[in-house]
């Protein structure tokens, strides 16, 4: 209350009913965006030489040559990791295992990247690879 006793009224404008809606439909899409993000199935790994998928389901290491020396991805428990690069700060190698959709690593300086998917892309992989280390299926691009 002011010194008069009257109390002073807020007036709802169009203006503050669509800002709410708005802000209530971004809440709901980054929600459900967020919340149905799950574990990824396939490790899209693309180098210098070439373009690979491999399956998270089976496990195993594997040696991927970059532009200047091998970095060493391992899978393992549905996830892949770098585990040793050419590279000198090791940052790939820091980050440790990803397995959700969307989530990604890479080895700059040796040109070595990884990307977390739940299909293999044909548009993007050379080859499919098993988790034996051969290569398995091929995938056109």
């Amino acid at each position: 209350m002011n010194s008069t006793g009257s109390r002073i009224r807020l007036k709802t404008t169009l203006f503050d009913i669509v800002f709410t809606l708005l802000l209530a439909a971004l809440t709901v899409y980054l929600s459900v965006r967020f919340a149905t993000r799950g574990k990824g199935v396939y490790a899209q790994v693309t180098t210098p030489h070439g373009n690979y998928v491999y399956s998270l389901e089976q496990g195993g290491r594997h040696e991927i040559q970059g532009l200047y020396g091998g970095t060493t991805i391992n899978i393992e428990n549905g996830a892949i990791s770098i585990v040793e690069s050419f590279c000198p700060n090791k940052t790939c190698v820091s980050k440790g295992a990803i397995s959700e959709v969307g989530e990604f690593n890479a080895c700059l300086p040796n040109g070595v990247s990884v990307y977390i998917t739940d299909s293999p892309s044909a548009d993007k992989a050379r080859e499919y690879v098993s988790g034996s280390g051969e290569k398995a299926d091929a995938v056109s691009i």
